[in-house]
C-alpha cells in the first residue's frame, strides 16, 4: 500500500509518512520545526511528531508559547518580542493547527516521569502518551518513512 502522491515538474512519487522526533524546548527551533511539518502535512504527508527530553515542555498548557531560559540568550528577546507582536507564530496554534489536520502529536512518557509531568498537564491536542520508537513498525516502513530529529 502506498501513501499519497505529490506530483510536480512532470513527476509523480509517495509522500509516506514523517516522524518528527522533538528533544529542544528552544522556541524558534521547535517553531520552525513545527511550521516545517505543517507544510508536508499540507502535502498530504502522514505526520507523528514526538516531543521528548526538554522538548516535552513545549506540550505542557501553561509553558508551550512561554520564551525563557531554554531559548538561546541572544535570541531570547527578540523571540519574546516576536511572540507578543504577533510576527512570530505561537507553538500552541501551530500544534492545533497540525491536530486539526490530523497529525498525531505524542508526549513521551520517560520525558514526562523525568520532568514529573502528568497526562492533566499536557494540551488538549496531544493524542497520546508513546515512545517515538514504539510507533516504527513495518507497514510505516513499507509506506516510506522519514524521521527528523530536531
Amino acid at each position: 500500500m502506498s501513501g499519497p502522491k505529490v506530483s510536480g515538474q512532470g513527476r509523480s512519487k509517495d509522500v509516506g509518512k514523517l516522524i518528527v522526533v522533538i528533544t529542544d524546548a528552544s522556541y524558534h527551533k521547535v517553531m520552525y520545526a513545527l511550521l516545517m511539518t505543517l507544510k508536508a502535512a499540507a502535502l498530504g504527508v502522514q505526520v507523528y511528531i514526538f516531543f521528548t527530553y526538554g522538548g516535552i515542555m513545549r506540550l505542557k498548557r501553561d509553558l508551550s508559547d512561554e520564551v525563557g531560559l531554554e531559548t538561546e540568550e541572544w535570541m531570547r528577546e527578540k523571540v519574546k518580542r516576536g511572540v507578543l507582536k504577533g510576527s512570530l507564530l505561537r507553538i500552541s496554534e501551530l500544534l492545533a493547527s497540525l491536530s486539526r489536520m490530523g497529525c498525531r502529536i505524542y508526549a513521551c512518557p520517560s520525558a514526562m516521569a523525568f520532568h514529573n509531568i502528568s497526562k492533566d498537564d499536557l494540551l488538549e491536542v496531544v493524542s497520546g502518551v508513546m515512545s517515538p520508537t514504539a510507533i516504527i513498525t513495518e507497514d510505516l516502513l513499507e509506506d516510506g518513512l522519514n524521521i527528523i530529529y530536531v
